[in-house]
């Protein structure tokens, strides 16, 4: 008999006790590593603003500690991005296409490399750039 060793390879994440509480009415929620940078966030803040989204006021920015993910305490509305992290964050197991959104359990996510590498990577940055303006069209 022959045992499938991968199982045990697989990264574990610990899930806190209290479910993780997003604000209502936001547009979008980014899950950024804990120790992202300023630049970072100016970076975001500029892609945001660019697709029409205010950073402060319509996008909630989560901050997640290594090896830690959070039980959502209701569904988000709005899509999900993830930078620089997996979907694993949210307890799910799944690998996505960067730069698409995938529909998944009443979940809208997008899967994107870190803010530092997209901003230094034309091609990642154009790839985001056309994602996030299939799921922000503008009004013109």
């Amino acid at each position: 008999m022959k045992f499938n060793l991968n199982f045990f390879e697989t990264e574990l994440y610990q899930i806190p006790q209290r479910p993780l509480s997003l604000a209502a009415n936001q547009k979008a929620y980014v899950f950024l590593a804990q120790e992202h940078t300023a630049e970072e966030l100016d970076f975001l803040a500029k892609v945001m603003q660019a697709v029409g989204l205010s950073l402060e006021k319509e996008v909630q920015v989560v901050p997640c500690p290594p090896k830690q993910s959070f039980q959502l305490q209701e569904k988000p509305l709005a899509p999900c991005f993830f930078f620089g992290l997996s979907t694993a964050v949210l307890g799910l197991r799944l690998e996505l296409p960067l730069y698409q959104l995938v529909h998944y359990q009443g979940l809208q996510l997008l899967q994107g490399i870190s803010l530092q590498q997209i901003a230094l990577q034309k091609q990642h940055k154009l790839a985001l750039w056309r994602a996030l303006q299939d799921i922000f069209p503008s009004e013109k």
